[in-house]
């Protein structure tokens, strides 16, 4: 019996010495910026499960009838990235990066960015794409994903988008 309590006491002493170089391995050395970094993803997740469920139609519609474009991307599994063509330039998002990290885990979604609330700064990245761009709004519909980019002089078809949107969600759940 006490060779095995032996055994057992090695055996933990072991994985609480292998856990702990593995943990301190991976942790950021500067804790603070890895925990907003964590808080903003679980924003993001909460912010994605609260707008599933809506009629991706309508809203393709209503950008249509407003002349905004929509710009489906293309799965490349071979690098495993989505790709969108925008005007003659070729931009590339990992399927593991941002928005489409737990798109896949919805039928249906929207996420906006806007050039104030955008911690992954996409927006003034795409700003040499599209000149004056103020928001972009990621749509996923069962297998495909849109994107659209607005101008600040279109931000007010946006707030109609998501008000609208938003409104259908609060109907729904009442």
């Amino acid at each position: 019996m006490a060779d095995s309590d032996d055994y057992i006491s090695n055996m933990l002493c072991e994985t609480v010495v292998n856990s702990s170089q593995e943990v301190s391995e991976h942790v950021e050395t500067d804790l603070g910026e890895y925990f907003e970094t964590k808080l903003t993803l679980v924003k993001n997740q909460e912010s994605m499960e609260n707008q599933q469920s809506f009629d991706i139609s309508q809203t393709l519609k209503m950008l249509d009838s407003y002349q905004i474009p929509t710009y489906l991307a293309e799965f490349i599994d071979g690098i495993g990235c989505y790709r969108y063509i925008l005007f003659g330039n070729r931009l590339d998002f990992p399927k593991n990066w941002l928005f489409f990290e737990n798109a896949s885990e919805y039928s249906t979604v929207l996420k906006h960015y806007s050039k104030e609330d955008d911690p992954f700064y996409l927006v003034d990245a795409l700003k040499s794409i599209k000149d004056g761009l103020a928001d972009i709004l990621f749509i996923k519909s069962d297998e495909k994903i849109y994107i659209c980019l607005f101008n600040l002089g279109e931000r007010q078809i946006l707030t109609n988008l998501l008000g609208k949107k938003k409104a259908a969600l609060e109907k729904k759940a009442a």
